[in-house]
Formats: C-alpha cells, structure tokens, sequence
C-alpha cells in the first residue's frame, strides 16, 4: 500500500474508492461483491469492462461510492486508440476517486504492467490499497512477495469469487471510511469459512499409486462406466486421463495416472521424473488420493510393507506441493488383521512424514464398490480443509493464548516477541507471524506453533505452511494515514 500521508477526509459525503488494475485480474468480480446493485459483465477474456461506473458501495457498516474501471494497459496504449481512450478515462477516475484499490493477480504473478501502474499510482498522493486477487491459488505465495517489492506495502490477499479475505479489506478500508452509525456490528468471523462453499468449477483431483492396485477400477466405479481397462496386468494404464463426474453436488475431475514403478524399471529415478504424467497430474491438482494394496499385509506371513518408497516419494511430492492427500487402502476384504495393517500404515506415514500428522486413511474395496463413497467424502474434506481461510482476529486470539502457554525461548539471553499473525493464502493454508528477532527462533518451537495451529483450527492432515517476517503487522502502513 501507498506510504502517501495523505487521508481522505471524512464526512456525510461518500467517499469514492476505485478499482483499479491491468485487466482480467478480478476487478468487476470484486466490484460485484462490494457494489450495490450495480453489477458488473464478469468473463475470462481481458477488456470486457469499458466503462467507469459508480455506484453505491458497501462492506459490513461501510458505505461508499464504488467505482469500476477499465484495465489499465500503458504500453498497449501506445499503438491502439481505444485503449488509449479508455486508459484516459481510467486515469481521471484514479484522479478523482478518495481511495484506490490497486487489483493484482495472484495467480499471474506481477506483470511488468502491474510495476509500470504501481509507478504511476504512487505520485498520486492518496490512499492506495494494494489488493492480490486470486491468492487461493498455488503460485499466490510467490506473488506475495513480488508484490510487496512493488514498494506499496504488505498486499491485502483475497479471493474475489470465493468471497475470502474480506475482512481484512475491511480493515484496511476502516482506516479511511467512518463506521455507517446505524449499522449493526460486525461478526469478526462472518467470513471464516470452516466448512467453505462449493467450488464454482470442478476440483481436480490426482488418483496414483503403485501399477495394479486398482486404480482404474476404482476410477470406473466413480464414473459407473468401464472407462478405464482394469485387470490383474500391471502396466494397462499407459497415460494419465482425465474425466469429469460428480459428487454431492461437487463438480470434480478425476485423472488416473500410469503406475509408479520401481527405480530398477524406470529409466530415470523417481526423483528426477518431474515431467512425468503422475508428477503432473499431482501438481495441476487440488487434492491427491494415492491408493496402497492393502491386501500384502499379513503379520503371519511376514509382509508388512504396503507402504513402500515409491508411495512414500509420490507422498511426499503432494505434500511438498502442498496438496491435501487421502491414503486408500485397497482390496480392504482381503486384509485378515485389520487393525494390524492400519497401526503399520499410519506408523510408517507419522515417521515419514512428521510436517503433516495424521494423514487420512481410509479402507475399501474398489472392485466390490465398498467405501467408494466414504474415500470421495475424505477427499472432499480434506480439501475444504485445505481450503479454509481463518480471519485474523481468531488467529491473533490463538496468538495470544499460544504465547501465554508457551513463549518462545530465549536466544542469547534475549526474547523474541510475536506480535501478530495472518493467513496470506490458502491451498495450503499459509500463516505469516510478525515479531522480533523471528530469524532466531528454534525449529522446534516452530513446529510447537504449527502443531498448535492444526489443533485450532482443524487442519490436521493437510500440509500447512508459516514464513515469519519482522515487523509489527503487515498493516503497519496504515498509521501513517492517521491524524
């Protein structure tokens, strides 16, 4: 955000805040969320807004006039009439309005545009509220940092078509526009979603595994068809395919991926095949299954490992990228000692992977069609899981609470001092804590932290993050617009 000192001043008048940003970057999505009747052409293609519009705005017990512009293209201009027409029309409004909110994509990462427009807000001398739409995307983390080097402050991370992070849009914005009197308080969770909305789109999702432990006839049971060959031959499934189905409601596409085999009958090591097709079905997904043949386990005759390395590298490629993950243990009624293979399974999957507890198991039968359903509801949730995005009052609540238990120990004889924690973006969850000397602070008293965080806040079995920086809060900025 601007380190302009400039503040609107307040009064019985609206005060005008504009949406700004290169195009195709979400800005009519989220001048639908905060206008007032008014409702702008959302679609893909870049250029469909045109026209600045103003209209009655609002957010909670904030009132305003809302303004939506065109995108912004300076170079583009150059050599085409109508956007130099429209970049005209744009700019008198940037001009005009009391506060801007400067829409970056998340999911894009900065464009040279968007260093180009950050150049020419700044001079302008008013509140500039730097907003990264899209930030519960994969690339949103990398984003985060290129925005803050565009020298406008922490960005504000949203999602604009899941209606996330508004409440820390709020925040920023209640430090220009007076409370409306009248309005009834503000829930601080209103837009915590525990249990989030159903995806607008289909959620893709990674089924892998070993060859032959019947991840193709797990695939036709889903689909009630005979899409996939499916047989006791390993090696039938040559190629990741993709295919779209539903499931309570939930759009979802399901990709089989060819068996992972073993390093003597690869030509590379599992570690350099990033460009395989199971590596890629697994990083372009939103949610991993990876299905063990549980029917080896046998104490008496001495097998115990349903679990092996390659499950363990593709495991540990979602979790790395950061993808929920469900365990399915398969061929579930052919395991004599039941609770025999699940203490195994979940012994070895806590060893292997001490950052992410408690991974969920789940057993079925995919040739019998038992537990089909129960492993798709353990996929669903753990991705809303995943998905959640917890508002900053709560974490600062746990914040405090956490330290109070526990503080951070002493380095050198000197304290370290958390002040202030926030989620930047989701899928994974990711947490930022501001403080003191945060460089010095112990491994394990981060993962005391983070293990705090999956018990607060029901995020057990999904891989998480926390980054650390040093600072007060990432709207420190907004002192400097005070009286």
């Amino acid at each position: 955000m601007n380190t302009s000192s400039s503040t609107p001043e307040t009064s019985s008048a609206r005060l005008k805040v504009a949406i700004m940003g290169r195009p195709n970057v979400g800005k009519s999505t989220l001048f639908n969320i905060l206008s007032i009747g008014g409702k702008a052409i959302v679609h893909a293609t870049a250029g469909v807004t045109r026209d600045a519009r103003e209209v009655p705005g609002q957010l909670f017990d904030l009132d305003f006039t809302l303004i939506d512009t065109a995108g912004l293209e300076l170079d583009a201009a150059k050599t085409d009439t109508l956007k130099n027409s429209l970049n005209d029309s744009a700019s008198k409004v940037a001009a005009a309005a009391d506060i801007l909110l400067f829409v970056v994509d998340g999911a894009d990462g900065i464009l040279p545009t968007d260093e180009v427009l950050a150049q020419y807000f700044r001079p302008l001398g008013k509140p500039l509220l730097l907003v990264m739409n899209k930030s519960d995307t994969s690339a949103s983390y990398t984003t985060q940092f290129e925005a803050t080097a565009l020298g406008l402050g922490e960005p504000i991370s949203l999602s604009a078509a899941h209606h996330r992070g508004l409440e820390d849009l709020y925040n920023a914005l209640k430090e220009f526009i007076e409370p409306t009197p009248e309005a009834p308080e503000v829930e601080e969770d209103f837009y915590k979603d525990d249990k989030p909305a159903k995806e607008d789109g289909p959620i893709p999702l990674a089924i892998v595994g070993r060859p032959n432990v019947g991840k193709s006839t797990f695939v036709n049971q889903v689909l009630g068809e005979e899409k996939m060959l499916a047989g006791d031959m390993a090696g039938l499934t040559r190629e990741s395919i993709s295919s779209e189905f539903s499931h309570n409601d939930q759009a979802m596409i399901i990709t089989d991926t060819a068996g992972l085999r073993k390093k003597a009958k690869v030509v590379e090591q599992l570690e350099n095949m990033s460009t395989t097709d199971a590596i890629k079905a697994v990083k372009a997904s939103q949610a991993v299954l990876l299905i063990l043949d549980a029917s080896h386990f046998s104490i008496a005759g001495g097998t115990k490992e349903v679990f092996e390395s390659q499950d363990a590298k593709i495991a540990d490629v979602a979790v790395r990228e950061g993808k929920p993950i469900v365990i399915a243990l398969n061929k579930w009624d052919l395991v004599e000692d039941k609770d025999g293979c699940l203490e195994d399974v979940r012994y070895q999957l806590n060893q292997r992977f001490s950052q992410v507890q408690d991974i969920p198991l789940v057993p079925f039968s995919a040739i019998r069609g038992k537990g089909i359903d129960r492993a798709l509801d353990t996929l669903l949730d753990t991705h809303a899981r995943s998905s959640t995005l917890v508002t900053t009052a709560p974490l600062n609540r746990f914040l405090d609470l956490t330290l109070a238990e526990k503080a951070p120990p002493l380095t050198k004889g000197k304290s370290v001092k958390l002040k202030y924690i926030t989620q930047i973006t989701t899928n994974p969850p990711t947490f930022k804590l501001f403080g003191n000397r945060v460089d010095t602070i112990p491994e394990h008293y981060q993962r005391y932290l983070l293990n705090r965080l999956r018990e607060a806040f029901d995020l057990g079995g999904i891989p998480i993050r926390m980054y650390f920086a040093k600072g007060d809060n990432p709207f420190e900025y907004k002192r400097k617009f005070k009286h």
